[in-house]
């Protein structure tokens, strides 16, 4: 690009402008040396973001970019109540900028600037580190993302004083790609650790400096060392105490040695002596005392390519060396024989008798474990038990392209719809039936003209299906129809929606709601979710008044007729209800339903338990201001149900979820890992929302799960885009065992 067709990035963007079609720009919220933040409304999800642009030195490197744009989508998977959401990187011939969740708030560098001597009390920042060393934890160890860049103006301060970390856009994972490459560092002199200045291959240890030189920072006005004049000199210098940088300024409060000893273990140059997580930080900041350091041991590491030999230095106390730590740093010895000792006859009939004993009780425990899912010897590879395949069902090559919904039909046949064009061999087009071993009826040929996202089967064993085609057998049929249970065509049910059908419910009396993006109905204007009567008229009795004005992902009825929405939406008919309302059977808002604050993500799964509670799962991290990650449960009357919390949770976005007989609830989504247990894209959680680890599907699904199903027979029915399952080759649909009676 010629050099004077690029404008600063001060003078590029104006009020109104739009970006990558969807992001138009409200107001400047900062600007630094290599990008400016503005605040944006995103029109596809309408919620405000902020959009990060960055400076031309990297937006005109192609490899640097490149670089970015595989760390914001690494960084996608970060989902955590104290870390800054990614949700897009934007590259245009003349902009690139990463779009992320919108702080209104200010850093703690920025908040700390009208403080007379610049910098804050342990007391002030005890909650936001403990707020830090969570976010860190989570991404060191349930994600595998370093951030790299680790300082104070980029922990924000939201209106609420919860604590946001920034910039994890620019992280590197655990083990990943060097990021001095091309003369790009990625760290801020002062908080970078010596194995980052010198390019070496990142690690979480990385952080634990700069959480370390973050803290002194915050306590004492200015990091640790303020300029790197030579990154090899940085391997060997020894960070001051944070007293003595008060006293050479201007007194103040004496930090704590608990605090001293900590930061300075972060900041130590050699990263096995560091505290090895920020878990590990946590707790050596809650000590009462620091104990008496141990005996000086020898210690020899590499710090960039240079051996460095520490016999003989201190080491500090909030060390927490493991068993091969430890091991590694003795001194090898050779192996004494261990003295002989007689053994008496006494002895020895005694413990016979033990091992008897013992080895009764195991013959005890095989057999109670032949009647229990959760015994001692289940497994993910033992045939008939919970998560495995059920290798009597097989769709053969199954679905070309995604799978999308599905359904199963009271006499057992299953109903999938998704984006395929053919199924098995067949040229089956978005809507197909299999028989109860995988086969697939080839009589049904309903032949939908595009995608279908839901599938509903009505009281009278009719087919409803709605997505995103605009024909139905060569008839229009705008998003949504309705087929009878050989295939064909139902004439009575023949409605133009201008937009995508992402949710069906039919109702005991036949009535069919849809619901999805669309805002028009033939030609009527109709907000996300409509109702139509058993013989396929529209409902005039249904008024949903101003409707939502967001996509409607999922739809769940409860026993008395009133119907559970959940989306993007941020308000119903002009009243507030961030993304989970209620209807009442005539379609206005249940105001005893009041769910506060809301959720703070997408809800895409809903449902009702037969206690009348409410599950909720999607992408949230936060429900009516408390963490639930991905997945909530409601009281009636819209309360957060206290006594369900998942933990951590599912590690990405849920996508669909069914409640077992025995109250055990299934999730699908495009999750690794649950509660920190490898789990791809297929759990079971107890009725607590603790991880049912009984429930085991080994390596799970290669690729998203958007659908589940339960049989009669209590065998488990998974659908989306998996080509593998285990380990083994699958048609985007498998069928789990339940337990091991389930054979």
């Amino acid at each position: 690009m010629p050099e004077e067709t690029v404008k600063p990035l001060s003078e590029s963007f104006s009020p109104g402008q739009r970006i990558a079609g969807r992001y138009i720009l409200k107001r400047l919220l900062g600007r630094g040396g290599m990008s400016v933040v503005w605040l944006a409304w995103d029109s596809k999800v309408e919620h405000e973001i902020a959009l990060k642009f960055l400076a031309g030195e990297l937006w005109g490197d192609k490899g640097a970019l490149e670089r970015l744009r595989m760390e914001t989508k690494r960084s996608l998977q970060l989902t955590h109540p104290n870390i800054v959401r990614i949700y897009d990187f934007i590259h245009e011939p003349r902009h690139a900028a990463i779009a992320m969740e919108y702080v209104d708030g200010w850093s703690l560098w920025a908040l700390r600037v009208d403080r007379p001597q610049k910098r804050y009390r342990i007391e002030e920042i005890f909650p936001w580190v403990q707020q830090l060393c969570s976010a860190l934890d989570y991404a060191h160890n349930h994600v595998g993302i370093v951030h790299c860049d680790l300082k104070p103006s980029n922990l924000m301060l939201n209106s609420r004083g919860f604590l946001k970390v920034t910039d994890f856009g620019l992280a590197q994972r655990v083990r990943g790609i060097n990021l001095r490459t091309e003369n790009l560092i990625i760290g801020t002199d002062g908080f970078m650790s010596p194995q980052r200045a010198q390019g070496l291959e990142i690690s979480l240890l990385d952080d634990i400096y700069s959480l370390g030189a973050t803290i002194f920072d915050l306590l004492t006005g200015s990091p640790p060392l303020e300029k790197i004049e030579d990154a090899d000199d940085l391997a060997r210098w020894k960070a001051p105490k944070m007293n003595e940088r008060l006293n050479l300024r201007d007194g103040g409060e004496e930090i704590s040695p608990v605090w001293e000893d900590t930061v300075a273990a972060c900041l130590d140059p050699l990263p096995s002596r560091r505290p090895q997580s920020a878990e590990a930080v946590l707790r050596l900041l809650e000590r009462t005392e620091v104990v008496k350091p141990v005996e000086p041991i020898a210690v020899s590491e590499k710090v960039g390519g240079e051996k460095v030999e520490s016999a003989g230095a201190e080491i500090s106390p909030a060390v927490e060396l493991n068993e091969r730590q430890i091991i590694e740093t003795l001194p090898r010895q050779q192996a004494q024989p261990a003295p002989q000792r007689k053994i008496s006859r006494r002895t020895v009939v005694i413990g016979a008798l033990a091992a008897l004993v013992l080895f009764a009780g195991i013959l005890v425990a095989v057999k109670l474990n032949s009647d229990s899912s959760e015994g001692l010897f289940s497994g993910p590879h033992k045939p008939g038990y919970a998560g495995t395949l059920d290798l009597s069902f097989s769709v053969g090559e199954g679905a070309n392209r995604e799978i999308r919904w599905g359904a199963i039909q009271p006499d057992g046949k299953i109903l999938v719809g998704g984006a395929f064009d053919d199924f098995s061999g067949s040229r089956i087009r978005g809507l197909a039936r299999l028989g109860s071993k995988g086969d697939v009826d080839k009589s049904f040929v309903p032949q939908p003209g595009g995608t279908v996202h839901a599938v509903a089967v009505t009281p009278d064993g009719k087919i409803v299906a709605g997505g995103e085609f605009v024909n139905a057998q060569g008839e229009p049929r705008r998003r949504a129809a309705r087929f009878y249970d050989d295939g064909s065509l139902d004439p009575t049910f023949n409605h133009a929606l201008n937009r995508e059908v992402r949710a069906i419910a039919v109702q005991p009396d036949g009535k069919i709601i849809l619901a999805g993006s669309f805002d028009t109905m033939s030609g009527k204007r109709q907000n996300r979710i409509a109702r139509f009567n058993a013989d396929g008229t529209p409902d005039e009795s249904f008024n949903i008044g101003n409707g939502a004005p967001a996509i409607i992902w999922a739809l769940a009825l409860q026993p008395d007729g009133k119907i559970l929405a959940g989306g993007n939406f941020v308000q119903f008919d002009d009243k507030p209800f961030a993304r989970i309302v209620r209807l009442k059977s005539d379609g206005s808002v249940d105001e005893t339903f009041d769910p506060g604050a809301g959720v703070d993500g997408s809800v895409y799964a809903i449902a009702v338990q037969d206690d009348g509670k409410i599950l909720i799962a999607g992408d949230f991290i936060q429900v009516r201001g408390t963490e639930r990650n991905r997945i909530a449960r409601l009281n009636r009357d819209g309360s957060l149900d206290a006594k369900f919390n998942a933990g951590v949770g599912p590690n990405s976005g849920v996508r669909c979820l069914v409640v077992q007989a025995d109250g055990k609830i299934l999730v699908g989504g495009v999750f690794t890992s649950v509660q920190g247990v490898s789990r791809n894209r297929i759990a079971r959680l107890k009725p607590n929302g603790v991880l049912d680890t009984s429930f085991d599907p080994g390596d799970g699904a290669s690729d998203v799960v958007r659908w589940i199903g339960l049989q009669s027979d209590g065998k488990i029915l998974i659908a989306g885009g998996l080509k593998k399952f285990d380990g083994e080759d699958v048609g985007r649909i498998v069928r789990l065992n339940g337990g091991p009676k389930m054979k």
